[in-house]
């Protein structure tokens, strides 16, 4: 992905009712450090930052053990679905990036980020371990 931009959001609908998402930053290619371009949302409710989502953009192998997609619902805002509302609002920025898939990473024992992925229609591909140790699941979204 030589000659990367990141996209000006101005065309994005990064709302729906009392859900927005906030440009915290964005983050460069760190070839060194395995690091892709990665857009950092807040997540806000109602105005109050009720997680983080973040979209990073590479291809499948170099994202293999993190995914596209990776989000965090802080515990008081959890079971509001922000969590698959917010991936909704954030694939379109994917789409113009001209990726035709997105995928999830998941821990095994993460039952509501499961749900989260299979709610927006996403497929579980395998089971991987990462570090020997970790067992996390790969989910692929066709977009």
């Amino acid at each position: 992905m030589q000659g990367f931009s990141f996209l000006p959001l101005e065309q994005f609908q990064l709302s729906e009712n009392e859900l927005s998402l906030k440009l915290e930053r964005t983050s460069d290619r760190n070839s060194n450090e395995g690091y892709v371009p990665c857009y950092h949302f807040q997540i806000l409710s109602h105005g109050k930052v009720a997680g983080k989502i973040r979209l990073r953009i590479g291809t499948e192998a170099e994202l293999k053990t993190a995914g596209h997609i990776g989000y965090e619902v802080d515990p008081a805002y959890q079971g509001n679905r922000l969590a698959g509302r917010s991936c909704k609002l954030i694939l379109p920025i994917a789409k113009a990036h001209n990726l035709k898939a997105v995928w999830f990473i998941i821990a095994v024992a993460n039952k509501p980020s499961q749900k989260t992925a299979t709610k927006l229609g996403a497929i579980k591909v395998e089971t991987i371990t990462i570090g020997g140790r970790k067992y996390r699941r790969r989910y692929k979204l066709d977009i």
